[in-house]
């Protein structure tokens, strides 16, 4: 047996909503108002239309399990294609919560499609986002992956199947199979992040994702997985992580106050570079640059800073991957907007010939203190001979520095009003910030189908 499959299983089999203490139950619902919010704003993106274009449409007599992706206002479509086209809206902005590993929320696409299909209450639904959430923070705080240059799609996977699992309401064995099945199916490279980053950046773990229903899926009509993909002979730590133990998993250790939901829609490394650009912006005025030197922790570096990609970023998904056009764009703009990663604006030639001032270098200091503490420095010059230096620490969203339920619904509403207009997206903020109390997460569902 493998004791990692075997702990996970007994987690996925062992919690109920009446058992969540208040803070969790509190604590997921802030993160779902704050994914559908992210996938409200991420709907039109190009990989979701991908998604509805090759989402095969059902038949009347072949909808027992139909679904819809957000937005949609019937079921016509296969559950793994909804939750695909969901997780790349909840993704595309790069505005959905975080932890260092990746992003859990990446996983609720299917989980959120699954939930509509089923009839779940919204109990039923926190309960998985619970479950959910908890299994990806402890795998990527213990396995690693991605610091051994794997992606993060092996979380998310887990996590989905896991949440999924409950709202299918599987027993021991078949969760057990499952998981075992999704845990040999996902363990994607971390190239996806590398370079120019393509389409694929904001896609990678919608596929995982939605792989990892169509294996619950198959699981819970007797497909059986291999007995040890973890632990045991080629399993994932003999060939990948090496030995890892995972935290307790029970009522009592739940982390989804770590889940990260972040202020701006940037890469969670590059948030405290948005506010040292503000601060500069006060500091400074609209004076010209002549010289900034960023120091951080290895992680923001080598994410958003250690490539020259990053200094000519070409697509969407580099611009707001890279440290130097954060940090120029929130200091010329004083914060930083969706708007702020169209393309006229990461090509620009004056916005890159600031770029060019800007250096980043890892501080062996900061590092030491990553991941409980993020700090970043920044030392910056104007051309008319003015010196300041500003520290960033904790930025908000971090768990010591959380944003506010004000805060989380402002940023709903950002994103929501103007596709919904701002009555209608005040019921839909309403609805899912009630979701626990829902008969059905379906009616929640049914006040984001567009009638256009």
């Amino acid at each position: 047996m493998d004791d990692v499959i075997s702990t996970l299983t007994e987690f996925s089999c062992g919690v109920r909503f009446d058992q969540l203490p208040a803070g969790i139950v509190e604590a997921v619902t802030e993160r779902l108002v704050d994914t559908i919010g992210c996938a409200v704003g991420g709907a039109t993106c190009e990989a979701a239309r991908m998604g509805r274009r090759l989402a095969p449409v059902l038949d009347a007599g072949h909808r027992r399990m139909a679904a819809r992706p957000i937005g949609a206002a019937e079921r016509t479509t296969t559950l793994e294609s909804a939750g695909f086209i969901n997780s790349a809206m909840i993704r595309y902005l790069d505005f959905n919560d975080t932890y260092p590993g990746g992003h859990p929320s990446d996983a609720l696409g299917p989980v959120i499609a699954l939930a509509d299909t089923l009839g779940s209450s919204g109990a039923e639904l926190i309960a998985a986002v619970a479950v959910g959430y908890d299994i990806f923070i402890k795998l990527a705080t213990t396995a690693k992956l991605r610091e051994r240059g794997w992606d993060q799609g092996f979380g998310v996977g887990l996590a989905t199947t896991a949440a999924a699992s409950m709202l299918l309401g599987l027993d021991h064995e078949r969760t057990r199979h499952a998981l075992s099945i999704s845990a040999v199916s996902n363990v994607p490279l971390r190239a996806t992040r590398a370079g120019q980053l393509s389409l694929w950046k904001g896609a990678a773990t919608s596929y995982a994702a939605a792989n990892a229903l169509f294996g619950t899926l198959l699981a819970a009509e007797g497909m059986t997985g291999p007995e040890a993909p973890v632990t045991g002979r080629h399993g994932l730590q003999e060939l990948v992580t090496g030995e890892f133990e995972l935290p307790p998993c029970d009522l009592d250790s739940f982390v989804t106050r770590q889940a990260r939901i972040k202020y701006w829609p940037v890469e969670y490394h590059l948030q405290a570079a948005v506010w040292a650009g503000i601060e500069f912006r006060r500091l400074f005025g609209a004076a010209t640059l002549e010289s900034v030197d960023i120091s951080t922790y290895w992680s923001a570096w080598h994410e958003t800073g250690s490539e020259a990609a990053k200094w000519d970023p070409r697509t969407r998904e580099t611009a707001d991957h890279s440290m130097p056009y954060v940090f120029v764009k929130a200091f010329q703009t004083g914060a930083l907007e969706v708007s702020a990663f169209e393309p006229e604006q990461y090509l620009d030639p004056a916005v890159r010939k600031e770029m060019d001032k800007v250096s980043v270098l890892v501080d062996d200091d900061l590092e030491a203190k990553f991941p409980d503490v993020i700090v970043m420095r920044a030392a910056a010059r104007t051309t008319d001979g003015r010196e300041h230096s500003v520290e960033i620490v904790n930025p908000r969203g971090h768990e010591d520095n959380p944003v506010t339920s004000d805060e989380v619904a402002a940023k709903f509403l950002r994103l929501t009003a103007p596709g919904y207009g701002d009555q209608r997206a005040r019921r839909i903020l309403a609805s899912w910030s009630a979701i626990a109390g829902a008969r059905r997460v379906s009616d929640a569902i049914d006040l984001l189908a567009r009638v256009d």
